[in-house]
């Protein structure tokens, strides 16, 4: 096999910054954030509650938040940059800011 070394491209490929990964825990229901992966699921408060709440009322069912999909916040990987923009993006459009209800 022959590498064929190309200056333009690895010049290009050196400048280039890695990205800052971070982990976003969003609740069920809530839409995700832009260009993120799901990496996994995590047990919410909400769920936790619930199967408190059931022990104390009827501990046979406490099982039952385990099994429920609206139990569980998932969890997604997302680049930091993107994030930050895509939520000082929403930010100013409820402020009022970029043609919101505030420029009336």
């Amino acid at each position: 096999h022959v590498a064929l070394a190309v200056p333009g491209l690895l010049a290009a490929a050196a400048m280039q910054a890695p990205s800052r990964q971070v982990l976003v825990r969003c609740p069920a229901g809530a839409p995700p954030p832009p260009d993120a992966v799901l990496v996994g699921r995590e047990f919410s408060t909400t769920g936790l509650c619930s199967v408190f709440a059931l022990l104390m009322l009827f501990w046979p069912l406490a099982w039952l938040p385990c099994v429920m999909e609206g139990c569980y916040d998932r969890v997604y990987q997302a680049d930091a940059d993107a994030l930050e923009a895509h939520l000082l993006g929403a930010g100013a459009l409820r402020a009022g800011g970029a043609g919101g209800a505030g420029d009336l």
